[in-house]
């Protein structure tokens, strides 16, 4: 999935999307518009030199929401040390499909 196809799918407001639940709360994927997240996370190179781009963040840990650029697979990236936590087993393009 290229970086321009991805940033076509971003919403033009911030979309709260329900992922699972973790002890009884509800756990969301927050995906930022465009704009948003230049602002919140500025130069996109240290993501895309590993293999992923940013959308947004999971709201529990406040993980990155990641996207990798090959599969368009969906990740959870440790905010502090942007290793991949979490394979989710939705794309991109699945998730922003989602009501």
């Amino acid at each position: 999935m290229s970086y321009k196809s991805i940033q076509s799918l971003l919403p033009v407001k911030e979309k709260a999307i329900l992922l699972d639940q973790v002890e009884g709360l509800n756990r969301y994927l927050c995906i930022l518009p465009n704009d948003e997240l230049e602002s919140q996370f500025g130069d996109f190179e240290e993501f895309t030199n590993q293999g992923f781009t940013v959308v947004g963040y999971e709201d529990v840990l406040g993980d990155f929401v990641g996207v990798e650029l090959k599969s368009g697979q969906l990740l959870i990236v440790n905010h502090e040390t942007l290793h991949v936590e979490e394979r989710l087993k939705l794309t991109f393009d699945e998730l922003m499909k989602k009501d």
